[in-house]
């Protein structure tokens, strides 16, 4: 049983959380407060628990597990974060935040504090939207060219706790904004949860043209805004969000692809109606939505207590929010500013994407003339090679740029100075062997150099050390799972010791007759990592996701991102081209340089929008390196040095 605490008790607290609080089993009501005491009384008094004279005496309250913050906007962001601070777990009410850097300050302090943040953003739990984000993403429609999507109604006045032209989500003060943060946020979300996208760019128009206050003048925030949104994945859209739609509520969204649109809540009778390009229709009859006059269950409660009984993230987490928060300051900046801007991180939150590249590419260079490179070309780190010295077995191996060998304390400072004044990071220091060889003088030799790497990584301040568990060739999968029961706990226990973490690539190092034939490595399908954290269930233990492996392979690389995303530490940009007519011929028993190539990214057969949108789905907020192993692009440093403005600038329409 988990104790719920209410902070802020007006209309949104009493129709939704509370009720659907009281209706769970495992939740139960325990504190109340509101600026008026009397109200928060009212409450305790008919669901149980007690009224606290103020937030702060809540939230010190040790009884207390969780709380719902349903305040004015303006309050959201303190109030979350000392919640955070105060060990509870926060379900905060929509918008997250009314500036984006309190927007990424909540989401670090639930980080920082081990505890969960969720967002009440409840379209992504509807079933006709759920169903919808299914059949686009089984292409159902093609790709999807342009959109619409809207949220319509008469205004917030006539359902306000306090209604009336004197209601606070006219007051500036304690909204900050108005429909924009009321209904826009909403649809902003929910069409980068629909695409599997994140909006790229806005165009916008943010304005009051009706909504008149007590004293007879406009009101000081938004009534409307009309936004028009370009996606990573290339459509373009609009958004509408708007306060003087007097009459019947509009909350639909129109999706056009290149096999048929597809329409939810657009219809009376159906919740969705897919119409084909050869115009088939087939209608889905699921649910209403909600709307201000029929206040169903919104599940956000079942969801965010589903989070605490099984410990488990929440799907609507602070960090999967903060994209669509970006893409809402931009359209404000936009109707400010009459610029079309790219939703950006804030400058000073070091907790985005990081775009780098695998330094293993720039054999022969040295550790200077690699750091030079990702800063002259643009990059923010670096994954290091830290091969030991001597001739390496297979390609883009043997590759050093660190010394782990006798790594000095004043060659650490170095190393960290020189770095620091060029502006590039350290992703991971890189060591990729077989760990698990059968030949024993190897296996040993591998795992003696791969602690050297993690008491490198330690000393070097990185904490991640990026490798391969290994593969006894001869055996069976089942047979190389018992020998990674002996062998790898007590490596992570050493990394564990240091601080480090292990992310282990997915690449079944299984080429050709010169590349380790027969493969590798033993960590490479969704189900053999799940057998794997069985095994060794630590947090230090994690995947260095690279989708290029699941595509010869023949399986989705974009489903597993969301079942580990808690154990994805690193991840790798690498393209593959697959060959039908080859493949037709060797099939599939082939070596597989037989009938694919690794390519950089974006000439290949990965989906990069969908990829990256799924990392921003999950919160992912790590360090992200291009790994080149593009033939095409090998022979000179010039041509290297292309592989890499090119792979660069194709990614950064995802990775900001």
């Amino acid at each position: 049983m988990f104790n719920i605490g209410i902070i802020g008790c007006g209309k949104i607290a009493q129709v939704r959380h509370i009720p659907e609080y009281a209706a769970h089993p495992a939740a139960r009501l325990a504190g109340y407060y509101d600026l008026n005491q009397e109200r928060a009384q009212a409450l305790a008094e008919q669901w149980g628990g007690q009224a606290y004279p103020t937030w702060e005496a809540l939230l010190t309250d040790p009884a207390i597990d969780a709380v719902s913050i349903c305040a004015a906007n303006t309050a959201h962001a303190e109030l979350t974060i000392a919640a955070l601070r105060a060990g509870k777990h926060v379900l905060c009410e929509k918008p997250m935040a009314t500036t984006l850097a309190d927007c990424e300050a909540m989401a670090a302090a639930a980080r920082e504090s081990g505890r969960f943040l969720m967002i009440g953003q409840n379209q992504r739990l509807t079933k006709a939207h759920q169903k919808a984000r299914q059949l686009v993403a089984d292409g159902v429609l093609g790709d999807i060219l342009t959109f619409r999507t809207t949220f319509g109604h008469g205004g917030p006045e006539t359902w306000s706790v306090d209604p009336g032209k004197n209601t606070w989500f006219f007051d500036k003060s304690k909204a900050a904004m108005g429909a924009m943060a009321d209904l826009g946020i909403h649809k902003t979300d929910l069409i980068q949860y629909l695409l599997g996208q994140t909006v790229v760019e806005a165009t916008a128009k943010v304005t009051t043209l009706d909504k008149r206050g007590a004293d007879g003048q406009l009101i000081g925030v938004d009534d409307n805004a009309i936004c028009i949104y370009r996606m990573s994945g290339g459509a373009i859209g609009t958004m509408t969000a708007s306060w003087t739609y007097y009459g019947a509520e509009d909350n639909s969204t129109v999706l056009y692809g290149t096999k048929g649109i597809l329409r939810i809540y657009d219809d009376p009778a159906y919740s969705l109606k897919l119409i084909t390009a050869g115009g088939e229709k087939v209608l889905y009859e699921l649910e209403a939505i909600q709307t201000n006059d029929n206040q169903t269950a919104s599940g956000v409660i079942d969801c965010f207590m589903d989070c605490l009984t099984g410990n488990t993230p929440p799907a609507i987490s602070g960090e999967s929010v903060l994209t669509a928060m970006r893409a809402v300051f931009a359209c404000l900046e936009s109707s400010r500013t009459g610029r079309c801007p790219s939703p950006r991180i804030n400058e000073r939150s070091f907790h985005n994407m990081k775009l780098g590249f695998v330094s293993a590419i720039l054999d022969g260079w040295s550790f200077e003339e690699m750091i030079d490179t990702a800063r002259d070309l643009g990059f923010s780190c670096v994954e290091a090679a830290c091969w030991p010295s001597g001739k390496a077995e297979r390609r883009y191996a043997g590759v050093s740029h660190i010394d782990v060998d006798g790594l000095t304390d004043e060659k650490s400072a170095y190393i960290l100075g020189y770095c620091k004044e060029r502006g590039v990071e350290l992703s991971s220091l890189a060591f990729y062997p077989n760990t698990m060889d059968e030949d024993l003088e190897k296996r040993a030799a591998n795992i003696a150099h791969l602690k050297k790497v993690i008491l490198a990584s330690e000393k070097l301040g990185v904490g991640m050390v990026t490798t391969f568990v290994g593969r006894a060739t001869h055996k069976t999968v089942e047979e190389n799972l018992e020998l990674f029961r002996e062998i790898w706990p007590p490596i992570v226990a050493f990394a564990e010791e240091h601080h480090v973490k292990v992310a282990i690539e997915n690449c079944p190092m299984w080429f050709d007759a010169t590349n380790w034939p027969g493969g590798q490595n033993l960590f490479t399908t969704p189900d053999i990592w799940r057998r794997c954290f069985e095994i060794l269930p630590s947090p230090s233990f994690g995947i260095n996701y690279d989708p290029s492996h699941f595509i010869w392979q023949q399986m989705d690389y974009i489903r597993p991102l969301y079942e580990f995303k808690d154990r994805i530490f690193h991840v790798h940009y690498k393209d593959i081209k697959l060959y039908p007519e080859k493949l037709a011929r060797v099939g599939v028993m082939a070596y597989p340089l037989q009938y694919m190539e690794p390519k950089l990214p974006g000439l290949g057969d990965v989906n990069w929008a969908k990829y990256v949108s799924a990392l921003t789905d999950i919160g992912y907020s790590g360090y992200t390196c291009i790994e080149v192993e593009d033939r095409a692009f090998e022979g000179s440093r010039e041509r290297i040095l292309d592989s890499l403005r090119l792979s660069k600038r194709y990614l950064e329409q995802f990775v900001i």
